[in-house]
């Protein structure tokens, strides 16, 4: 199964400017999702990894990375009300007319869920493989309660 690892970096956040930049401990918020999807991509669990952003600054943050570095995000698809799935095709899209690839699946791997593990990428896949029926795996976490401090 050829999985694209896709990870969504738009530069235009209004509550938190930045926010897939902001360190945490040091290191650049996007790092943190970058290095498991390049643990993955190494593994094969991952065929191809993108950054998909309007800002050659995010990208740069990570251009030690074994990633797709020569798209760019079209600024329209990068706005508050863009759909997600809207970038997605383009990326996909532009894989196929600049790279010649397909992919039987995308993994959208959110740069603000820093800390997913390899273990919970290749689970997720897996998962999709095992459940012929299933068009989408997604991950969540349950809450011992519902207080604004805690979530």
């Amino acid at each position: 199964m050829r999985v694209l690892g896709f990870i969504p970096a738009r530069s235009g956040s209004k509550g938190v400017p930045d926010k897939n930049i902001k360190p945490i401990k040091g290191i650049p918020l996007i790092e943190f999702t970058v290095f498991a999807a390049v643990i993955a991509k190494s593994k094969k669990i991952l065929s191809d990894v993108i950054v998909s952003t309007d800002s050659h600054e995010y990208l740069s943050h990570v251009k030690h990375y074994d990633i797709e570095r020569d798209y760019l995000r079209p600024k329209d698809l990068a706005t508050d009300s863009a759909p997600t799935i809207d970038a997605v095709i383009d990326a996909l899209n532009w894989y196929q007319e600049h790279k010649g690839k397909s992919f039987d699946a995308v993994m959208i791997l959110q740069p603000t869920t820093p800390f997913r593990t390899l273990e919970h990428i290749a689970n997720s896949i897996e998962m999709m493989k095992n459940t012929p029926s299933a068009t989408c795996v997604a991950s969540i976490c349950k809450l011992g309660d519902h207080h604004p401090m805690r979530i």
